[in-house]
């Protein structure tokens, strides 16, 4: 199994001090869907951002070439302070942690930890001194032969994990390596992310996916009868019970996007992947929105556990049915704290009962920390 459990970070994009995620619930166990909610600008956004960056620092580091100034986005006016971020996932049912403490100009420390029979090992740690200008690293007594020497060929603004995992066949690198580089998927910028072509393929099938897509586009449009792929021409059409056939290009651009993104979405579903979602409502009707987060929620449906974490609007989501207390989140930005943002789950604020009108309060700013 896979998943995330833990995230944080500290000095990226609005976060001026850390801010911790967590997808377990209150007993330890695996949550499937995070709703992140709060209003424009509060940094929503951000934290999808900030996870999807991470990501990309990760897999693109091998990349750089010595001398490269590393790209980062510190909280204004926090440039010379270095940034944070910590995570704890599992991979191939092996849990790791990893940590990694960065500037424009190097990697200041990074540690890798797993816990093969649930008990916390090291992989490696990487520390670097300031006096000597140099780096301590320390291996985990099983892992000395196979990474000593790497240290070498890894100049002070390449990610370890990353170089390592470009030279060695190490499934404690690899494992890691993965999960950044395939587990976690993004919306962010998703016409570099080939979706369309994803969800032209699933419909090119004859079985179990293709139907669950067509059945979740009935939703919306009940006179649909069948949707029709050629990968070749690039083309997909929508047939409807009346005779009529029309090509994507004439359908409006809220089917186009939803039939771009549908199928890749089902592909994570499928393969226990995790998803982080932008404003889930601009991309999908209401009622589609709710349907995929209850795909994720049924572990009939997901049976894989594939993880949905997403930034919304839609209050109509609390509704007391569909999100529980331990999966709502929510930034806020108070002028107490210099306008970082902060991020919090409800499950944290004193006083909420159950079966309360968590719409209604929400509304009222009864959750504020402000």
């Amino acid at each position: 199994m896979k998943g995330l459990i833990y995230f944080s970070c500290e000095n990226i994009y609005s976060f001026k001090e850390k801010i911790e995620f967590t997808m377990e619930n209150s007993k330890g166990e695996k949550e499937l869907v995070s709703a992140i909610y709060g209003a424009n600008a509060s940094g929503k956004t951000n934290f999808i951002k900030a996870l999807d960056f991470f990501k990309f620092l990760i897999v693109t580091s091998k990349e750089l070439s010595v001398g490269d100034k590393i790209k980062l986005f510190p909280f204004k006016g926090n440039e010379n302070k270095d940034t944070e971020f910590k995570i704890i996932f599992k991979n191939n049912s092996i849990k790791y942690a990893y940590y990694l403490k960065i500037n424009e100009s190097r990697i200041v420390e990074e540690n890798l930890y797993h816990y093969p029979s649930g008990k916390i090992s090291k992989i490696f740690t990487r520390n670097y001194n300031q006096e000597d200008e140099s780096y301590v690293f320390d291996y985990g007594r099983s892992y000395i032969k196979e990474l000593k020497g790497i240290e070498l060929v890894c100049p002070s603004n390449k990610i370890f994990l990353s170089v390592t995992a470009s030279w060695k066949e190490i499934d404690e690198i690899k494992n890691p390596f993965m999960f950044f580089s395939n587990v976690i998927q993004s919306n962010m910028g998703l016409n570099e992310m080939g979706w369309f072509e994803k969800s032209a393929e699933i419909l090119q099938r004859h079985n179990q996916d293709r139907n669950k897509f067509i059945d979740l586009v009935k939703v919306i449009l009940p006179g649909l009868k069948n949707i029709e792929s050629n990968i070749e021409r690039k083309q997909v059409s929508l047939e409807y019970e009346n005779g009529m056939v029309l090509d994507l290009a004439e359908e409006s651009k809220g089917i186009k996007r939803i039939i771009e993104i549908l199928g890749p979405i089902l592909e994570i579903l499928k393969n226990g992947q995790v998803l982080l979602f932008d404003e889930i409502e601009s991309s999908f009707h209401p009622i589609i929105a709710k349907n995929i987060i209850n795909l994720f929620l049924d572990k009939t449906q997901n049976k894989n556990e594939a993880q949905l974490i997403f930034t919304t609007h839609d209050v109509n989501l609390l509704d007391g049915d569909t999100l529980k207390k331990d999966l709502i989140w929510f930034t806020e930005r108070c002028k107490e704290n210099g306008y970082s943002t902060d991020l919090y789950p409800l499950s944290i604020i004193e006083g909420v009962r159950t079966g309360e009108n968590i719409r209604k309060n929400y509304l009222k700013g009864k959750y504020s920390r402000c």
